[in-house]
């Protein structure tokens, strides 16, 4: 399976409607992350992962004459990658120094590449202005995951691809025991997780509970908008269990609901016979 993303969807980190709106100081964090960045000579250590933007690439199937975006692109390893491949591309980052790198890097190949500073989490770019757009780790450092992601869908076309190279993180997860009968063991692994939120009603908390129940809806009253069986959740969570994954939701009433669920980033563990 290649690892991308249709413009119809969304992966991200979870952050909460609570979390978000908790967040101290944005732009403080910003400019010590900008500051932090430029420090140094990072694009010396960034070179070492050039090949996670060549795999990107591949992954994604680039073709000549694409116009792709390379966001949070940093010292242009993905970039490069793409300007490699003859695509019409435009690396954007909001550390100036490291795009000077970037741009020396492409002078040496002789390579077109576009520079722009801008901020992940709000493009200075049109609506469905690129065929394909990517970030090789550096969306995941972005103070509120889903100000990227929203970006990101925004400015690829209809039709386009969204590719992300990110850390994998590592949670709980129930692990199944090696012989029947024997109780599960919740253990450590790498986990991918993905978070979708809304800025809905949100829900009560003493309706929390009802949210993965079979034929079980949180509003039950003869008037509610949603309709449906109630199965949906459950099903949802029946799967993401199947898969050796847990599900869960969080939600701030009249704010919105975030749904996430994790799942074993090496896929489920089957317990021998």
């Amino acid at each position: 399976m290649k690892p991308q993303i249709m413009k119809t969807s969304i992966m991200c980190n979870p952050m909460t409607p609570g979390n978000r709106s908790g967040l101290a100081d944005v732009m403080t964090l910003k400019s010590r992350q900008q500051t932090m960045w430029a420090s140094g000579d990072f694009a010396v250590i960034g070179t070492t992962l050039q090949i996670v933007g060549e795999e990107l690439c591949e992954a994604m199937d680039l073709r000549s004459g694409q116009r792709v975006l390379d966001v949070a692109a940093g010292n242009g390893n993905a970039a490069l990658a793409a300007a490699r491949r003859w695509c019409d591309v435009t690396a954007s980052d909001y550390v100036p120094a490291l795009l000077d790198r970037a741009r020396e890097r492409a002078l040496g190949e002789r390579l077109p590449l576009k520079i722009e500073v801008a901020d992940a989490e709000a493009l200075p770019f049109p609506d469905e202005s690129f065929d394909a757009v990517m970030s090789t780790f550096g969306a995941m450092f972005t103070p509120d995951h889903q100000k990227p992601a929203k970006e990101m869908l925004r400015v690829c076309r209809e039709g386009g691809k969204i590719c992300l190279a990110a850390v994998r993180t590592r949670a709980p997860l129930r692990r199944p025991s090696e012989r029947a009968g024997d109780r599960a063991r919740v253990i450590p692994q790498e986990v991918v997780w993905i978070s979708v939120t809304d800025e809905g009603v949100g829900i009560r908390r003493e309706d929390m509970p009802k949210l993965f129940q079979e034929f079980s809806q949180v509003d039950s009253s003869a008037s509610r908008r949603a309709q449906g069986t109630g199965l949906g959740l459950a099903l949802c969570k029946k799967f993401v269990e199947m898969h050796g994954g847990t599900i869960g939701a969080d939600s701030v009433y009249g704010k919105g609901t975030a749904l996430w669920f994790l799942l074993p980033a090496d896929g489920p563990v089957r317990r021998t016979a």
